[in-house]
């Protein structure tokens, strides 16, 4: 017969194996939650939409800068003067363009949030045939990001350091560098007696 010793003893080592299950599963629930997926990262544009073929920035101040691909696949200036663009720099905005996050939506009224008169207005045209316009307002107050509104539909905040990316475009035009001429070398003359 089992003696009341042993039946504690058991007790005891199934409470501490139950214990032991019970707090794995605890730390692993919080590491899940405190460790973001992919899912919960929200892109503004959707990559089924293709690649972008044509990218134009409007400023509220009338500037504009246009980027398109080519025929044969180079990426041109077509204004403010149409010209040939660095295709690194041409790149890099491409890339921001498509990693563009959504941070949560936001409830205001517009002209609260610098959407009744947006400071940008990007327009991106992708190979699948789609163009989207997305309204760049107010930065936050936290300043990690700006009201945004995409096809004046939904307003959302979208993540600073993408459109601090782009916004330089418009001052400095992303043409590539064409080597300047040097004038000629003329011998020097010297003069017969």
């Amino acid at each position: 017969m089992v003696k009341n010793q042993t039946w504690i003893a058991i007790l005891i080592f199934a409470a501490l194996v139950g214990g032991m299950i019970w707090l794995n599963k605890e730390k692993e629930t919080k590491e899940a939650e405190a460790t973001p997926s992919a899912e919960e990262i929200t892109l503004v544009f959707n990559a089924e939409e293709g690649i972008v073929s044509s990218v134009q920035i409007d400023t509220a101040a009338g500037e504009t800068v246009s980027l398109e691909i080519s025929p044969d696949n180079a990426w041109i200036v077509k204004m403010p003067i149409e010209g040939a663009a660095e295709p690194g720099q041409v790149g890099a905005a491409v890339s921001q363009i498509s990693s563009l996050r959504n941070l949560g939506s936001v409830d205001a009224p517009l002209d609260v949030l610098g959407l009744d008169k947006p400071e940008y207005v990007i327009t991106v045209k992708f190979t699948g045939g789609k163009t989207h316009k997305l309204a760049i307002g107010s930065i936050t107050p936290t300043q990690n990001g700006y009201y945004a509104q995409l096809d004046d539909n939904q307003v959302f905040i979208i993540n600073e350091d993408g459109i601090a990316s782009l916004t330089p475009l418009v001052a400095a035009p992303p043409y590539l560098a064409t080597p300047t001429p040097q004038p000629a070398i003329v011998p020097a003359i010297t003069p017969t007696p």
